[in-house]
């Protein structure tokens, strides 16, 4: 994962221009369990991420930060998504501390790897 610091160029991907609302409702899914879903996601530089009220954070749990973890600039607190003896580390972050160009997604969640982000399905007709 690249952080963007506030020294990106406007050459380099940067928050402004690789930031888009969700035209529709999206869903964060791990081993058929929905983590997460929600109208409001945002996308940044190719991450979804979800409002924190809008994700089941009784499956997450604080990953021990790293010394890379220690770098980044928006204060990035990793998550392993777990539920019994079932976990996969580090599938979930959050910016806890974002500069100005993270700010829109200060403490929303983003998943990856092991976590499927898809649009929620629509009604049935």
């Amino acid at each position: 994962m690249r952080y963007l610091t506030p020294d990106d160029t406007p050459d380099e991907p940067s928050h402004e221009s690789q930031s888009a609302a969700s035209p529709r409702p999206m869903r964060a899914v791990w081993r058929g369990r929905t983590l997460a879903e929600s109208d409001r996601t945002r996308e940044v530089d190719g991450y979804r991420y979800f409002p924190r009220a809008s994700v089941h954070m009784e499956l997450l749990h604080a990953s021990p930060r790293t010394a890379e973890d220690l770098l980044c600039p928006h204060g990035v607190q990793f998550y392993d998504v777990g539920e019994d003896a079932a976990r996969s580390e580090r599938a979930a972050w959050s910016y806890e501390a974002p500069g100005a160009m993270m700010m829109p997604i200060d403490h929303w969640i983003g998943f990856w790897e092991d976590v499927d982000v898809a649009p929620a399905p629509g009604p049935s007709r």
